[in-house]
């Protein structure tokens, strides 16, 4: 039995989020203007999520610079105590609600 020229290649997890990311940014842009509403920031935010952790970055495209960023490994969160019976959960909110108190300091 032999396979076809065609047939299509396993492709990789890292290469399709290399193709997500072109694709996406190819729309999205961020920069450090605000619209007359609060809730309509102009800065990107960009999540990264692995199996175990999570990662957040506020990113200016017009500067080209990270403005604030937060991981689930970080020191604020390393010593975090879950409570609850899904310890990855509230260990990914609390990182979320750190990155809105970072960027609203910024």
């Amino acid at each position: 039995m032999t396979m076809s020229v065609f047939a299509k290649e396993k492709k990789s997890r890292a290469a399709a989020r290399v193709r997500r990311h072109r694709r996406i940014r190819k729309r999205v842009a961020g920069s450090a203007e605000r619209d007359y509403l609060p809730c309509n920031t102009k800065q990107r935010l960009a999540v990264f999520r692995s199996l175990k952790n999570i990662e957040g970055q506020l990113i200016d495209d017009d500067a080209g610079r990270t403005i604030a960023g937060l991981s689930t490994l970080s020191k604020e969160l390393r010593e975090f105590q879950a409570e609850g019976s899904n310890r990855r959960i509230e260990i990914a909110h609390a990182a979320g609600r750190k990155l809105a108190e970072l960027a609203l300091s910024k």
